[in-house]
């Protein structure tokens, strides 16, 4: 009798330990972690598709985002030209940048307490002034 009731007293403990709900919920750093494809370039208006191509010249951007902290991240512009059978490949670093979620969802990436780039989902879209024309680059994540 007591060997019934303490294999009850186990299978009853076991039960209720292996019930327990352990919740993963990722860090702003976690959701925009990732490298992402550029799919465009909106330039004063116009929408041009990645990578731009035109007879042996190419133009194509990436993005790299590397979580440094739970609310922080570096990213890294990746652009690669083509000309005249040359490979150029540029990197522009944004470092320390401060991650802050939105009203609609998304998660702003932040330098100098302006906002540099928005991911949303699997997008991300970063809009600049070059020039005096305002340059908007757009990414997908890769899986």
């Amino acid at each position: 009798m007591k060997n019934h009731l303490l294999l009850l007293l186990l299978s009853v403990t076991f039960l209720f330990s292996s019930c327990e709900k352990t919740e993963n919920n990722p860090t702003l750093g976690d959701l925009v972690a990732g490298e992402y494809k550029g799919i465009s370039i909106v330039l004063g208006g116009t929408e041009i598709p990645l990578p731009l191509e035109s007879g042996t010249n190419f133009l194509n951007l990436n993005f790299t985002i590397f979580r440094t902290t739970e609310i922080t991240a570096d990213l890294t512009l990746i652009f690669e030209e083509k000309t005249n059978g040359i490979l150029k490949t540029e990197k522009e670093e944004h470092k320390g940048l401060i991650l802050n979620r939105k009203p609609d969802g998304g998660i702003s990436l932040m330098e100098d307490g302006k906002e540099l780039a928005v991911v949303s989902g699997q997008n991300i879209e970063m809009t600049v002034v070059i020039e005096d024309l305002t340059t908007t680059f757009k990414g997908l994540k890769k899986y």
